[in-house]
């Protein structure tokens, strides 16, 4: 039995070319624009069709931030605001005849009428605040001048003060006292950056408005998070870095919030915990925001001196900062009488009976712009007596060689072992010997008699003479890495047991087949500093994901390291990969006793999407599924290198089926408040870069390349550490003994 059937088909279909745009583009139209508070911006497309070419029949449509306006139906239209921010255009020029829709967008960013002028705060009515201010308006006149010999007619732009706005916030609070302000920060030619900054009000109840357009954005004490200090929450004063707020409270103590962008102070936290311990202060003043150096804040404390509070985080914030004593040896550059003579070793930071008044930030001309140093004027009064005091303190520009040397080895040897290429790891552990004062020894296996045939026990115990430390590295081969490791350290167990080796050294996992320690500890060293304490990492998400590269065979340590470290804080972990790329299970089984015993969360997902939604901290990367691992492991072993080969090109295909797996803009944007914070371990696939098309896009790289950087360089550090706890039975007693020495890193 069969059925068929038919349609009539009347090819009533109209095959008619229709318009379409001349090299598919509108011109006439920038991608963003510029444009100052009231200033008029008109915006006049243009364009072409590929057959009504004269005289088109077409209307037009433009819409603001997505909502159609439909007033606006003519080819231009006028902008112009009355507050800063970042607006959306999308203009839309419709085809009559056809109903075909061509559009193009672009940004429009106007800086805040508030960028330049005078805050005015007073009391009014019923004791409430009133904030007013008066804005600058350039002037352009006709300005002669002359060098002694020639006579010249220049233009000058000068400022006229005459736009006020009265009572620019409302509902702000009662009995004010003053202002303290962190707002509008420029380049040196006039560039509008997107720092909103902020301004405080102090009164009753502390707020802080938003430095760019004065609206109220959060009162002080709800960025404690309920953690308030136990004296109560009574601020006196506050100042800012780049990155960073200080705030003096009532009990003499100074309260530090960092955020991870300075682009948003609003997000600062606070804690219970003040700064420098059992150290009071009675005043903190503010300092100017130029350059990457200013991020330091003068500070006043109850011993009558003054002392610098460096931020090292220049834009991106370490908010553990370091208190700078009032000498000239612990960061002071100058120090300047009132007649500024410059006398660097006359120590007037110890007042003694002298009173501090007041600190101003200052500016030096004798550096360019890039590289002026924060300064500041003080006054300080002694009786009836008045000093001026002119001084500055290096910031971001601390010299390695002038530092307390930290050689705790009067002799000894670091031994190194990489069974893989290496370039951080290997500078690291080297870096980290000759910091304790350990020589250092790499074995290549290949120039060894390993090649011969010697046994890893034999090895171990010829290498091992005078040995302190060992570090090995061994991450190729699943299950072969860390056995190796294991059987190394057991054989100088043994050697040491039966007298051969005087003592038993030190083993240093610089990364196996199962956990990558020093890499994983750096990451966490740098996320606490982002977060501000270790007291703020339970309950952030983190997610670690899975991305493409065009290579095969990476690590699968580093994802296992951190999905096994980061539970152990009570963070909520995703692992997120495609399906097939498993890690190792036992290494999944220690995350989710790690996630229940410290109340965080241990998740896995196929989608690198669901991962990202929300995070504060992403880690794309590659690796390789655990199972080809094992298997690649196994055909090594066998000699099979044809199975490996075909392996590979399974790995790569595999690999190019995933693509889409990838840091871009777009999935960044899905993040916590869109910033989370981006790691890598190093060296990422960057696309466009170091390969068509990789783990990250290059912009989003970009973004966080120096604070990578510096996260890097905690490495030789955490392996410094890792042998200080081993080889010294109270670490803390011997750093500070070295204080006390305080032996120059460099003879002088």
């Amino acid at each position: 039995m069969s059925f068929s059937g038919c349609l009539d088909d009347e090819n009533n279909y109209d095959y008619s070319e229709f318009n379409e745009l001349e090299g598919r583009e509108i011109g006439g139209m920038k991608d963003e624009y510029f444009l100052s508070y009231a200033q008029k911006l008109t915006i006049t497309p243009t364009f072409e069709f590929t057959i009504d070419k004269e005289n088109p029949d077409v209307s037009y449509e433009w819409r603001l931030d997505g909502v159609l306006l439909p007033e606006e139906t003519g080819p231009s239209c006028t902008f112009s605001f009355e507050r800063g921010g970042v607006h959306e255009v999308t203009y839309t020029v419709i085809d009559n005849k056809s109903g075909v829709k061509f559009s193009r967008s672009c940004t429009l960013r106007v800086r805040s009428p508030f960028t330049r002028g005078w805050l005015i705060l007073r009391e009014g009515e019923s004791q409430e605040s009133e904030l007013s201010f008066v804005g600058a308006s350039s002037v352009l006149h006709k300005m002669t001048v002359t060098d002694g010999t020639t006579i010249a007619e220049i233009d000058r732009d000068s400022l006229v003060y005459d736009q006020v706005v009265e009572k620019v916030s409302d509902g702000l609070g009662s009995n004010p006292v003053g202002l303290f302000l962190n707002a509008g920060y420029l380049g040196p030619y006039g560039e509008v950056f997107e720092t909103s900054d902020e301004v405080g009000v102090m009164q009753d109840r502390w707020v802080e408005l938003n430095g760019s357009t004065l609206e109220r954005s959060v009162y002080t004490e709800d960025e404690f998070r309920g953690d308030l200090p136990e004296a109560g929450l009574h601020p006196q004063a506050a100042a800012m870095t780049f990155s960073a707020k200080a705030l003096l409270n009532s009990d003499g103590y100074i309260y530090w919030a960092g955020t991870a962008f300075a682009s948003d102070f609003h997000s600062c936290a606070y804690t219970s915990f003040p700064l420098g311990k059992d150290k009071k202060f009675k005043g903190v003043y503010p300092s100017f925001k130029l350059n990457k150096h200013h991020g330091a804040i003068p500070a006043y404390t109850a011993d009558n001196e003054i002392v610098g509070i460096i931020d090292d985080a220049e834009v991106v914030s370490y908010a553990d900062p370091s208190i700078k004593e009032s000498t000239y040896s612990s960061g002071v550059h100058s120090v300047q009488t009132g007649e500024y003579e410059e006398d660097p070793v006359d120590d007037r930071y110890k007042l003694g009976n002298g009173e501090l008044l007041t600190i101003m930030p200052a500016t030096s001309n004798d550096e360019g712009y890039q590289d002026v140093k924060p300064s500041w004027v003080a006054i300080v009064r002694n009786g009836s007596q008045y000093e001026l005091l002119y001084f500055q303190w290096k910031v971001g520009n601390y010299s390695y060689s002038s530092r307390v040397s930290t050689k705790v080895f009067e002799s000894g040897l670091g031994i190194s072992i990489f069974r893989d290429n290496s370039t951080r790891t290997r500078f690291s552990f080297a870096s980290a010997c000759n910091l304790l004062g350990l020589e250092v020894q790499d074995l290549d296996e290949k120039k060894s008699q390993i090649a011969h045939g010697e046994t890893v026990r034999e090895t171990a115990n010829m290498v091992s003479f005078m040995a302190d430390v060992i570090g090995i590295r061994d991450d190729m081969y699943i299950g072969k890495g860390h056995a190796y490791q294991k059987e190394f350290m057991d054989a100088v167990t043994e050697g040491n047991k039966d007298g051969i080796l005087e003592q038993r050294p030190t083993l240093v996992n610089l990364q196996c087949d199962v956990d990558h320690p020093t890499q994983c500890m750096a990451d966490m060293l740098h996320i606490i500093h982002e977060l501000g304490g270790v007291e703020n990492l339970k309950g952030k998400k983190i997610a670690m994901s899975w991305a493409y590269s065009p290579s095969y065979g990476k690590p699968l340590s580093v994802p296992q390291g951190v999905i096994g470290l980061m539970t152990r804080f009570g963070m909520d972990v995703v692992l997120a990969h495609p399906e097939g790329y498993d890690v190792m299970p036992e290494v999944e089984e220690i995350a989710r006793k790690n996630a229940e015993a410290t109340g965080g969360s241990f998740t896995k997902t196929n989608s690198m999407e669901e991962s990202f939604k929300d995070a504060d901290i992403v880690y794309p990367k590659s690796w390789a599924p655990f199972a080809a691992m094992e298997k690649r492991t196994n055909l090594y072993a066998e000699g099979d290198f044809e199975g490996i080969d075909k392996l590979e090109k399974e790995l790569l295909a595999q690999n190019a089926e995933h693509k889409d797996w990838a840091c871009t803009e777009e999935l960044m944007k899905t993040t916590k408040d869109g910033k989370a914070l981006y790691l890598h371990c190093l060296p990422a696939d960057i696309t466009g870069v170091s390969c068509e098309t990789g783990e990250v896009d290059a912009s989003v790289f970009d973004r966080y390349r120096i604070p990578l950087y510096k996260e890097a360089s905690f490495k030789p550090y955490i392996i410094a550490a890792m042998i200080m706890l081993s080889k010294f039975e109270n670490p803390q007693d011997i750093l500070k003994k070295l204080e006390v020495k305080a032996a120059p890193r460099i003879m002088k």
